[in-house]
């Protein structure tokens, strides 16, 4: 690894150490995403159900031009954007609760949710152009796979290999930007945090998203034979009561998802800032050596001159300090 020196036992151990001393907080922030995803699903339930009876046979434009215009109504919409924002003030607390306690901040509630708000346009801006900026790269990466696939057979596997790199990209930064960007407050420092992560973190990210993707796929699985199940209804049987032993079963499903991804996220914090920390206590031991080494110098230089004074090394002069390195 580059900068990051410490293994995932590490990182896990302090994971679950985290959760079961902010056991309340994080808690607390659990069962607001749960609310937040209940309320999605049984808004978006229903509707699904409808369709899935009504429309499942239609194929032609104005059969899916009614079945947009039924399912993505201006309430959804406002309720997804208002569900986006909630998730990443979430985030935030998230990281900054983890930052107070690795290294000994005292942030206050209202300080760590007033720092989650500030970074809403910073973050939000980011990633609008880091997405335009990966598409174009990923739609140039196809099309030079193509063009020279037809040329030479080499050059298709290559371009096939550079399009993995792209989409590992497009990954990296979709993982860990959310998080530098609450940390860092300089774009650059951002977006080098971010590289650095990505390139000392090969190994475990790729397999955290092949286990967090087959993870998903079973959940989708499971998800989908629930609501299939409900489709058809039996003669005599209340459709009301289908849908509802239904969305239960799909809520269940829904609270463990939650349950996974959030530790996976408390995983993923824990690996940023206990690097900061790693990078933060090798700089300190740095600095206290060449502190020494110079006060030795200078005494070997005036071994008259009295005591020296020298001052105290290592550390952050102010909590905001952290927000900069």
């Amino acid at each position: 690894m580059k900068i990051i020196n410490y293994d995932i036992g590490d990182v896990l151990s302090y994971t679950f150490k985290f959760i079961g001393k902010k056991f309340p907080s994080v808690a607390l922030i659990f069962l607001i995403k749960i609310t937040m995803l209940t309320t999605l699903v049984v808004m978006f339930g229903q509707r699904v159900i409808y369709i899935m009876n009504n429309f499942t046979s239609s194929t032609d434009t104005e059969s899916f031009k009614m079945l947009f215009q039924f399912l993505f109504t201006g309430r959804i919409i406002l309720f997804i954007i208002l569900f986006i924002l909630v998730e990443l003030i979430l985030q935030g607390y998230t990281i900054k609760l983890m930052q107070s306690d690795l290294f000994n901040l005292k942030l206050s509630t209202k300080e760590m949710l007033s720092y989650s708000l500030k970074k809403f346009g910073y973050l939000i801006g980011g990633s609008i152009a880091l997405t335009v900026l990966i598409i174009l790269l990923m739609i140039a990466a196809i099309i030079i796979m193509l063009i020279l696939g037809l040329i030479f057979p080499l050059f298709a596997i290559l371009g096939a290999i550079g399009f993995i790199v792209v989409l590992y990209i497009f990954l990296g930064y979709y993982r860990f930007m959310p998080y530098t960007a609450f940390i860092n407050e300089r774009l650059e420092g951002m977006m080098g945090e971010t590289k650095e992560l990505m390139t000392g973190h090969l190994g475990g990210s790729l397999l955290l998203l092949i286990l967090l993707g087959l993870f998903e796929q079973l959940t989708n699985f499971i998800t989908d034979t629930i609501i299939q199940s409900s489709v058809t209804v039996s003669s005599g049987i209340d459709p009301m009561y289908t849908f509802t032993s239904s969305m239960i079963g799909v809520l269940i499903v829904l609270v463990i998802s939650t349950l996974v991804q959030y530790v996976a996220q408390i995983a993923d914090i824990a690996y940023i800032l206990i690097g900061k920390r790693s990078k933060k206590e090798r700089r300190d031991r740095i600095r206290a050596k060449r502190l020494e080494e110079s006060n030795k110098n200078a005494q070997d230089d005036l071994p008259l001159s009295g005591k020296s004074n020298p001052s105290s090394s290592g550390g952050y002069s102010s909590p905001n300090q952290i927000f900069k390195d």
